[in-house]
C-alpha cells in the first residue's frame, strides 16, 4: 500500500508482500469466535497453512498476525482476506477485527 492510500485491500487469494516477508501467526476461530487452532507459518508458505486450517470444518475464520513486533494484519473467511489502508503516515495495511 502507499501511504496515505485510502481504498482496501480487495483481492480474493492474494496475499500482500507485506505478509510475505515476515514470520506470522495464523489464528482460527470457530463461529463462536473462539480460537480453537494457531500456528507460525513462514509468509512465504501462508497459503498451506491457511489450507490445512480450513480444511477443519470447525474453522470459521483465520487472522494473520505478525509473530514478532507488529499488529494484527488480516482476516480470512471462507475465500475472503480483509485488508484496509495503513493509517496516515504509515506505509503498510492494516487488518479490520472479522
Amino acid at each position: 500500500m502507499l501511504e496515505g492510500a485510502q481504498a482496501a485491500y480487495d483481492r480474493v487469494d492474494d496475499i500482500p508482500q507485506a505478509l510475505r516477508t515476515r514470520v506470522l501467526s495464523l489464528r482460527a476461530f470457530d463461529e463462536s469466535d473462539v480460537m480453537i487452532k494457531a500456528d507460525l507459518v513462514d509468509g512465504r508458505e501462508i497459503e498451506t497453512l491457511i489450507d490445512s486450517l480450513l480444511a477443519d470444518p470447525q474453522v470459521a475464520y483465520i487472522q494473520a498476525h505478525y509473530a514478532k513486533w507488529g499488529v494484527l494484519r488480516g482476516a480470512h473467511r471462507a475465500g475472503v482476506t480483509s485488508f484496509l489502508p495503513a493509517p496516515s503516515g504509515l506505509s503498510e495495511p492494516r487488518l479490520p477485527w472479522v
